[in-house]
């Protein structure tokens, strides 16, 4: 990759190279980098604290505060599985729908929506044993806003999860947690450098984000001032 191709590349959030630099900087040029073989860090990697997230503990399932405030008009959705990818995707939706699922609630004390425990014994054993997962651990899943076929989800990839166990000691109740990744994940920090660029370019400006995706594909325009991810097709069984 030449330099004016590795300059296109990057993020626009990304300090350009002709920017002013100070000449009290000590500031080592290297246009090499960018030749070598790049992974970009997976969010994933680090802590949720601040992601969208969704647990599955004793036959029940909740969110936290963060999806909620992703869909701030919605009090019901709808739960997809994607058996083909393995993924779950929240799709808001009216309460009169069917197969809606009530997510949050208003604190009686502070008058606040916060998240809704759902009991959902039917289903989480389902889910269980579909990913053989074992049922008296606690999982939790970190969520991306994606957009497919113009309909605005939560997706959750099942495969790639944090399991909290009890502690082995007699009596302990202290949870200890471990992080389970897709198997195509091992080996790399992340998604190569050119093929993270290339997959989607996002302009944000002012209270809205312009998506603009390479390879003559075409987005919807989200006004929420939302990062959002176009993956036409990838939620839908590709069947259909």
């Amino acid at each position: 990759m030449n330099e004016p191709e590795y300059r296109n590349a990057v993020q626009p959030s990304m300090i350009s190279a002709n920017a002013e630099i100070p000449d009290s900087e000590d500031i080592e040029v290297d246009d090499s980098f960018f030749d070598d073989e790049i992974d970009v860090v997976r969010a994933e990697y680090a802590s949720d604290s601040n992601e969208p997230t969704i647990s599955f503990n004793n036959c029940q399932l909740y969110v936290n505060m963060v999806c909620i405030k992703k869909f701030p008009e919605t009090d019901y959705v709808q739960f997809l599985i994607n058996k083909t990818k393995k993924q779950l995707a929240l799709l808001p939706c009216r309460g009169d729908e069917r197969d809606a699922f009530l997510w949050r609630t208003i604190n009686s004390k502070s008058g606040k929506r916060q998240p809704k425990y759902i009991t959902a014994q039917i289903f989480s054993a389902m889910l269980f044993d579909y990913m053989g997962w074992d049922m008296h651990c606690r999982y939790r899943l970190i969520g991306k806003i994606k957009i497919s076929r113009g309909i605005k989800l939560l997706v959750f990839e099942l495969g790639s999860y944090r399991v909290f166990t009890k502690g082995s000691a007699a009596g302990s109740e202290t949870e200890r947690s471990q992080g389970y990744f897709p198997d195509d994940w091992k080996g790399r920090f992340g998604l190569p450098f050119k093929e993270h660029d290339r997959i989607m370019e996002i302009a944000t400006f002012r209270n809205y984000a312009t998506i603009s995706i390479t390879d003559n594909n075409t987005a919807p325009e989200d006004t929420t001032g939302e990062k959002v991810t176009d993956y036409e097709n990838e939620i839908t069984n590709p069947e259909n």
